[in-house]
């Protein structure tokens, strides 16, 4: 609509700067998934018939979508500065722990962890110096003297997973704590004898992430809302979807050459995306899980491949009804991890933050 309005008979040198700004404000909205779903709502497409001014209607989404995302922001920030209060707030900074974790999804930039660094005070994020310097991530978490030493372990080693599930919800990727050097191989060379070349072989099913996605501020800003909407640990009615979760994320890491922990990876995200379904209000009553994860897949990601499609929903019928031995791929991993992460963001985040505003209000 707009681009046509841009491309009409006036001369674009007429065209008022305001209009020429709202274009470009409109397709950099609409490239963003977040604020398109926001523009392609029927209360949107009746307001422009209403208006039947393509700028004023722009206009008008433009600072209705401005004025929501700075209220949220400001209700995010306020959650994350306090987020390490669930045992009270402290009077001095006591505790300091660092933590490195590595990535196999992202490659890790500079600028979005020094804007993190700038609004958040609890945890510091900085990259790994030299060969390493974009795939681990060095993050800091400091706690106040409100926090006893006996106590320390537990609550900050709750704080580290809880921060993992977080930045693996938040980037769709992989994190975790650094990997055993020989994960994808059994062997330490292969020589070639009849070339006289030695030779490496890896196992491709490991190949998930063929390009690293660059961590970017969305990643930091997705990072902070999945911080503040995952259960703390005086909220345990809502755990159990994330303990599934952080299970499947550890078997990931152990994934190995030398035990293949595909099968065990795959029940625990299974039973993950089942009670996220529940919590997020999506799986009908009576509704087993192979429908609702159809139903799922249909609506988020219409592109895959209806044999692919079918083949993913055998595999969590034979998990869900113990028919026969299922042979999992690490891509049927990720998959299924991968849905228990957009019903997450897609669907309890903004409940959960709904609930935070008519709390404050």
């Amino acid at each position: 609509m707009l681009v046509a309005h841009a491309e009409s008979a006036t001369p674009r040198e007429a065209i008022p700067q305001e209009e020429i700004d709202l274009q470009m404000w409109f397709l950099s909205a609409f490239d963003d998934p977040d604020k398109r779903k926001r523009i392609l709502t029927k209360q949107s497409f009746e307001n422009l018939q209403s208006l039947n001014d393509v700028v004023a209607w722009t206009r008008q989404l433009k600072a209705d979508i401005e004025r929501d995302d700075a209220e949220l922001r400001a209700l995010v920030e306020r959650e994350i500065t306090r987020s390490p209060d669930s045992l009270g707030r402290g009077d001095k900074d006591r505790w300091r722990i660092q933590l490195k974790i590595r990535t196999s999804s992202n490659s890790i930039r500079p600028k979005p962890l020094k804007k993190w660094n700038e609004r958040t005070t609890w945890i510091k994020l900085q990259p790994q110096q030299g060969a390493l310097a974009k795939e681990e991530l060095l993050v800091e978490l400091t706690l106040g003297d409100n926090i006893p030493a006996a106590s320390l372990w537990p609550f900050g080693f709750h704080l580290a997973l809880h921060f993992i599930v977080a930045i693996n919800m938040a980037t769709s990727g992989f994190w975790w704590w650094p990997l055993a050097p020989n994960r994808r191989r059994f062997y330490e060379k292969i020589h070639d004898l009849e070339k006289n070349l030695g030779i490496e072989l890896d196992d491709p099913s490991f190949n998930i992430f063929t390009h690293k996605q660059p961590l970017t501020d969305v990643h930091m800003q997705h990072l902070t809302l999945c911080l503040v909407a995952l259960p703390g640990p005086n909220d345990q009615e809502r755990a159990p979807p994330y303990t599934y979760y952080l299970g499947g994320l550890t078997f990931i890491a152990l994934n190995s050459i030398q035990w293949r922990c595909e099968g065990q990876a795959f029940g625990n995200f299974l039973e993950s995306l089942r009670l996220l379904m529940v919590e997020a209000k999506y799986i009908n009553d009576g509704e087993s899980i192979d429908v609702a994860a159809s139903r799922f897949l249909k609506e988020k990601y219409p592109d895959l491949d209806p044999p692919e499609h079918e083949a993913f929903l055998q595999l969590i019928r034979t998990f869900d009804r113990r028919e026969g031995t299922p042979v999992v791929k690490l891509a049927d991993v990720y998959l299924i991890k991968l849905l228990c992460e957009t019903i997450f963001r897609d669907a309890i985040i903004p409940a959960v933050m709904q609930k935070q505003v008519a709390r404050e209000s």
